[in-house]
């Protein structure tokens, strides 16, 4: 219909362009006639002859112009009908235009209708399926539900229908369970002991079982924990451990801080070394800390060919340049951050490192749980600090003599004497100006190691 629409575009155009052609030449020739008769105007041409000529040419000029006046208005009428032609057929090509658009709106209606009446079977089809689904999955509740029917009416021939029967036979079963838990866990605690006292992990072959601490976790019953407890006994009786006990003397000020000599500078060092600070309840006291990892020189703490060496008790004596008021002080110590115990062989020498021994000492970290209340949740803490009563004495003093009257603090028992950063407070009120030591009464014990240094 385009094509049809720009053809008969054409067609009329041409037409009419070759009516604007005609009228054209037709004022052409008007131009001529009229140039002619201007050349035979009377007011050059006078008389005689010319005179009639020049009218005579007048008169033809007229009826030319008249005649061709004519024939203008026939072909500006024709262009006006051409045009009106035109008007119209293109008046009918966009009517057939409309009628095709139509036509192809109603096609895609239709065409449309048809894939909703297709996907309405297909759903109709789907809906069938899954009805039959459902039907089939209601059959099974119901069957289902008749065998638990069945199941609750034999059961309610029993005893065990009985809720009471119920609710204590529960009962019973939670309480073996937690019995059985708490027996795991104490189980835990008491394999962690050992291989603390021993210094060496559990691990004890019996028959084609071979018992570690991991085995604790496979135990299903109470039997099989008894024979894990048995394990643990045999183990702790094969590994065979000395016990010699000994006394020491150990100089915070010499042994642990390093402090040489009876100078007044040395003094002064030593006073220096303590702080006074809030404790963790907000009390001011002075705190000293030192460490016992040190061998006093010429002494016979950590032994050589020793190991395991671990403390049975503690006395603690305040050496004072003058005879001090109060006989006793009260104070607090903590323990170490970290405990050093010699392994059971003497490490080994690196080749390239003859320096440094290695595999010489297990380490432990001492701390414990506290809540922390800004987390809400319990965290790792340092040990807290623990009240004992320090004997006080001028430094000529026999000590052995003078911590005699003093209880031993036994709260450090089976913890090594080789730790790191241990910690003694004393109260603000104490006069320091003229203390000279603090020495610390170590009763320990130890085992001989299988190979020499």
């Amino acid at each position: 219909l385009n094509i049809k629409r720009d053809e008969l575009t054409i067609k009329y155009g041409n037409k009419i362009s070759k009516i604007d052609d005609q009228i054209a030449a037709i004022a052409v020739s008007q131009g001529a006639l009229k140039g002619l008769a201007d050349l035979a105007d009377p007011k050059f041409i006078t008389s005689g002859p010319a005179g009639f000529v020049a009218l005579g040419m007048k008169l033809i000029n007229v009826g030319a112009q008249a005649g061709a006046e004519v024939g203008k208005l026939e072909l500006e009428s024709q262009k006006k009908e051409l045009a009106k032609q035109q008007k119209m057929d293109l008046t009918d090509i966009q009517n057939d235009v409309l009628d095709v658009d139509s036509k192809a709106k109603i096609s895609t209606r239709l065409l449309a209708m048809k894939e909703l009446d297709l996907d309405s079977q297909i759903s109709a089809q789907n809906l069938r399926q899954e009805l039959g689904r459902l039907s089939v999955l209601i059959d099974e509740v119901s069957e289902l539900q008749e065998k638990i029917a069945l199941a609750e009416s034999n059961m309610a021939s029993r005893v065990y229908a009985d809720p009471t029967q119920r609710l204590l036979t529960h009962a019973q079963y939670q309480d073996a369970l937690f019995a059985f838990r708490r027996a795991q866990q104490w189980l835990f605690f008491a394999t962690r002991a050992l291989e603390y006292k021993k210094s060496t992990p559990f691990n004890y072959p019996s028959g084609l079982t071979q018992f570690t601490i991991k085995s604790l976790f496979r135990a299903r019953n109470a039997d099989e924990l008894s024979t894990y407890f048995t394990a643990l006994k045999n183990f702790d009786n094969s590994v065979a451990i000395g016990d010699g006990e000994r006394t020491d003397w150990f100089s915070v000020r010499a042994d642990g801080l390093g402090i040489e000599g009876n100078a007044p500078e040395a003094d002064a060092e030593f006073r220096g070394r303590f702080e006074l600070k809030p404790d963790d309840f907000g009390v001011n006291k002075y705190f000293l800390v030192f460490s016992t990892l040190r061998q006093p020189e010429g002494g016979t703490f950590l032994t050589n060919n020793e190991y395991l060496d671990k403390i049975r008790s503690i006395k603690v004596l305040l050496t004072f340049a003058s005879s001090p008021a109060t006989p006793t002080v009260n104070g607090s110590i903590r323990y170490g951050d970290i405990s050093y115990f010699r392994t059971p062989t003497v490490g080994t020498t690196p080749p390239l490192q003859p320096d440094e021994l290695t595999g010489e000492y297990n380490t432990f970290i001492n701390r414990d749980w506290g809540f922390d209340s800004t987390s809400g949740r319990y965290r790792q803490v340092k040990l807290a600090p623990i009240s004992l009563t320090m004997r006080r004495a001028i430094s000529t003093a026999d000590r052995d003599t003078a911590i005699t009257t003093v209880a031993e603090f036994t709260s450090f028992r089976e913890r090594s004497v080789a730790a790191t950063n241990w910690e003694i407070q004393l109260p603000a009120t104490l006069n320091l100006n003229d203390i000279k030591d603090v020495q610390i009464f170590f009763r320990h014990f130890s085992s001989p190691r299988t190979i020499g240094p």
